[in-house]
């Protein structure tokens, strides 16, 4: 048997080694916790980092398309103001087309009146002979028309 002294020595050192060890591990602990901390506070500038870039381009987006939104707006201004204009200048135009309207309803029923009176006559050559103008018989315009007459159906009117 080992003498007290030596056993208790010998406690100690197992004790004490079994202590280095313990303090070997937390040493390792402590630098891994170091580590992590290291890493953390890098992540955390990154986002951090990232976020205020983020923000930065969703500020510029945001200008830029306000911009954007408000030259459209002006160009929708002047494009709905110029086909106001264009709008006002047609009611001339719709004048004319009104007339023109007219003047054709009026042709077609002077063309019924001239077949119908025509019709009445025994022959459409004494229609023409009547009129005056029986070099007509085509009914196609040519240079012997004088201004202010019409051609329809092979006869000549003249417009007065």
């Amino acid at each position: 048997a080992a003498p007290a002294g030596e056993a208790g020595s010998s406690e100690a050192r197992s004790s004490f080694a079994e202590l280095s060890q313990v303090e070997l591990r937390a040493v390792e602990v402590l630098g891994d916790a170091k580590r992590m901390m290291e890493t953390l506070v890098s992540s955390y500038h990154s986002m951090t980092g990232l976020t205020v870039d983020y923000m930065r381009v969703y500020e510029a987006t945001i200008a830029h398309v306000t911009a954007e939104l408000a030259s459209t707006m002006d160009a929708s201004k002047v494009f709905i103001r110029k086909c106001l204009e264009v709008d006002h200048e047609m009611e001339g135009i719709e004048a004319i087309a009104t007339q023109a309207r007219m003047v054709n309803h009026d042709l077609g029923r002077l063309e019924l009146v001239v077949d119908r009176l025509c019709a009445d006559e025994s022959t459409p050559e004494a229609c023409r002979a009547a009129d005056g103008r029986a070099d007509d018989v085509g009914g196609e315009e040519d240079e012997t028309h004088a201004p202010g007459e019409l051609s329809a159906g092979g006869y000549r009117y003249a417009m007065t």
